[in-house]
């Protein structure tokens, strides 16, 4: 489950690195400057996370991932090239780090004895 997280991660962040590239003619420098925030936000919000996820059950943080799993590649999807990347790319990219961190926690909500992975 996690490596298709991180797939899934490694994905998106290609995807947007191609648009910017190759749809908005930008360098690979400026292509990473405008991925950047992304990294700032994921460490955010896997701290926020990892203060909450004590007092919040683990089903409705993935619960709570639904919407931002359908918005974040809607975004994207509909995005105009000429808008700068505030407008849709960098909301995307922060609606899909939501939808990644809350799945994280998929796997410790399941009961250990029908987990496949024995101690």
């Amino acid at each position: 489950m996690i490596m298709l997280l991180f797939a899934e991660m490694a994905t998106m962040e290609f995807l947007a690195s191609l648009f910017f590239q190759q749809v908005q003619g930008l360098s690979g420098i400026q292509a990473s400057i405008r991925i950047l925030p992304s990294l700032v936000m994921g460490v955010l919000l896997n701290l926020g996370t990892g203060l909450i996820v004590d007092k919040v059950p683990a089903n409705r943080l993935v619960l709570s991932t639904i919407l931002p799993s359908v918005v974040s590649p809607l975004l994207m999807a509909m995005i105009n090239p000429e808008w700068v990347s505030w407008r849709a790319a960098f909301p995307a990219q922060v609606l899909f780090l939501l939808a990644v961190e809350g799945k994280h926690y998929r796997i410790p909500s399941v009961p250990p004895h029908k987990r496949n992975i024995k101690h």
